[in-house]
């Protein structure tokens, strides 16, 4: 997932990291708000791809008091194995630098 610090009012955040929000409406088309978040992500075991995926439209996000995150997608794997995870940026996220953007991976059980 990509997480970034809450600093702007949550709806124009939400349309920058391609949040859909929980009511279903389009604020950000409405709001022009352009989405600064898309990506392209693969996962290698050794030379071979695991799993790839495509980070666009909108989806539900997750949410704390000082976070936002968007799930940029899921793979299974095997206990004890290594992987690698290649992430390429297909849009100029730089107007979310401000809020310290970071690449989360972690296990689900």
């Amino acid at each position: 997932m990509i997480r970034v610090k809450r600093g702007l009012p949550l709806g124009q955040l939400e349309c920058m990291m391609g949040i859909r929000n929980m009511v279903g409406s389009d604020h950000c088309t409405i709001s022009h708000f352009d989405t600064a978040l898309g990506a392209d992500w693969t996962v290698w075991d050794g030379e071979s791809i695991v799993a790839q995926g495509r980070v666009e439209g909108k989806e539900l996000g997750g949410y704390s008091d000082n976070t936002l995150d968007r799930s940029i997608g899921t793979f299974a794997g095997e206990a004890n194995k290594k992987y690698v995870l290649e992430v390429k940026f297909t849009k100029d996220g730089t107007p979310l630098n401000e809020f310290k953007p970071r690449l989360i991976v972690q296990m689900a059980y």
